[in-house]
């Protein structure tokens, strides 16, 4: 059995109803700065808009940079200016006074045992009155645990402190001397050295 075929002409398109095959995009024409014209697709603005914006942030940012750098110099003396500055100045020094005109037997003088060893009261009462000072009386210490001589003389009679150390440090070891006796005059107090 034969068949027999038959064409159809729906099957088949004619050419005069054909739809032309799907073409390429034709390249859109270009303007001086590479970007399409304003008729692009909407994928190319996006990305255009990208490209200016960061050219632009760009630009800020190595202005701003510029800026800071050559302002350097004219704020670094604002700032330096503004930084408080503290100016020591020396106390002025008490006016010395000599002691050759000071008069030993002015200060009175109390002279303590303060090593437990007799008779070391009276022998600094005779060097002391030998030098010219006043002493007015002797006694033991509160203690005998004195290894050196002490001498506390009160804030009145500061000026005496120096000539009596000096006076007696030849005799002895001469340890703490301060202005801080709260009595008239000065204490000696003689300790084991």
């Amino acid at each position: 059995m034969d068949e027999i075929k038959t064409h159809s002409t729906a099957d088949t398109p004619s050419p005069s109803t054909e739809t032309p095959p799907a073409s390429t995009p034709q390249p859109q024409p270009e303007n001086q700065f590479g970007f399409g014209l304003i008729n692009d697709q909407p994928e190319k603005k996006s990305s255009a808009l990208l490209y200016i914006l960061g050219s632009i942030i760009l630009i800020v940012a190595v202005g701003y940079t510029l800026y800071d750098f050559f302002n350097i110099g004219s704020n670094a003396s604002a700032k330096t200016a503004l930084t408080p500055s503290v100016t020591m100045t020396p106390a002025p020094s008490p006016t010395p006074v000599t002691t050759a005109n000071l008069d030993k037997s002015k200060l009175s003088i109390t002279v303590l045992n303060g090593s437990g060893k007799v008779g070391v009261a009276s022998a600094m009462q005779t060097i002391l009155e030998n030098d010219g000072y006043t002493v007015s009386s002797i006694g033991n210490a509160d203690n005998y645990n004195y290894t050196e001589t002490e001498i506390h003389v009160s804030p009145d009679n500061q000026d005496y402190l120096p000539l009596l150390k000096k006076d007696l440090s030849g005799s002895y070891t001469i340890g703490t001397a301060d202005t801080n006796y709260s009595g008239s005059g000065a204490e000696v107090i003689v300790g084991a050295q």
